[in-house]
């Protein structure tokens, strides 16, 4: 008995819809594989000084770029200068001075275009908790009782603290000198040192350790510059500028300012 043709075509057209069905379900990308194929990441090295202020700044920056993911490193400067010159992989940059930056400026590793300052930092005397030893002003650093640690030379955080005993007119031997400002922190919170010099920044963002101010006629202010990479795709292009857009903005000012830095765009 033949069947109807009709009926014939109604099962054709079932079948078809459902093989494309089946098709369509194995194709389709799940939402992880679909959030994953449109996050762009990009490498933002900066200075140690930065690690709680560029920390708190990325999650804000995420937040309102949820298709942007921020990969943070943090070294001292020059560190990261040579890091950048032996190829380390880099969209944006903050260092804690121009020296270092002007080193990548110089190979065009950056665009110098978009090279600006987007903070100022100063630097104060760091104890252990309670202040310990009594240490009461810069000149108490040449007492003989006291082991004090300084930025490695090479360092801005070194060069700084060496400009500051050139203006007090002191002489300074430190018991040793540390890769960046961290290696300074640690050696205080650990009491391998009884004092040092670091930004205002990081003591304001440890809790075990205590600052004595120093006076401004001794003090130096530090520019801390930020710079794109100047060879990187497009689209990473566009979200290196959108997170330096967000530093130099309100919101990234005042995380910054909150952090113990000095804002230098719009509170």
């Amino acid at each position: 008995m033949k069947l109807p043709r009709i009926a014939i075509a109604a099962g054709v057209v079932v079948v078809v819809v459902l093989i494309a069905s089946a098709i369509a379900l194995v194709n389709a990308p799940s939402q992880n594989d679909s959030a994953s194929d449109n996050t762009i990441e990009i490498n933002v090295l900066a200075a140690a000084s930065l690690s709680r202020a560029f920390t708190g700044v990325a999650a804000a920056f995420s937040q309102a770029n949820e298709n942007i993911s921020v990969k943070l490193s943090f070294a001292g400067s020059s560190t990261l200068a040579t890091q950048i010159q032996a190829g380390a992989p880099m969209d944006v940059v903050a260092m804690a001075d121009q020296v270092n930056m002007q080193k990548l400026a110089s190979e065009e590793l950056i665009a110098v275009s978009s090279l600006q300052t987007f903070a100022k930092n100063r630097l104060t005397i760091i104890t252990a908790r309670n202040n310990p030893r009594g240490i009461t002003s810069i000149n108490d650093l040449t007492r003989s009782d006291l082991t004090v640690v300084l930025c490695d030379l090479s360092q801005p955080c070194g060069r700084y603290a060496d400009d500051i005993f050139t203006r007090a007119g002191l002489s300074i031997s430190p018991a040793s000198r540390e890769s960046s400002v961290a290696g300074v922190m640690s050696r205080i919170r650990t009491g391998e040192a009884d004092a040092g010099l670091a930004y205002v920044s990081d003591a304001v963002a440890d809790t075990s350790i205590s600052a004595v101010q120093i006076p401004d006629t001794s003090n130096v202010v530090a520019d801390y510059p930020i710079a794109i990479a100047s060879q990187q795709s497009s689209q990473n292009l566009r979200a290196s500028q959108l997170f330096v857009n967000f530093i130099m903005s309100s919101s990234g000012q005042n995380i910054l300012k909150n952090a113990g830095f000095i804002q230098v765009g719009p509170s």
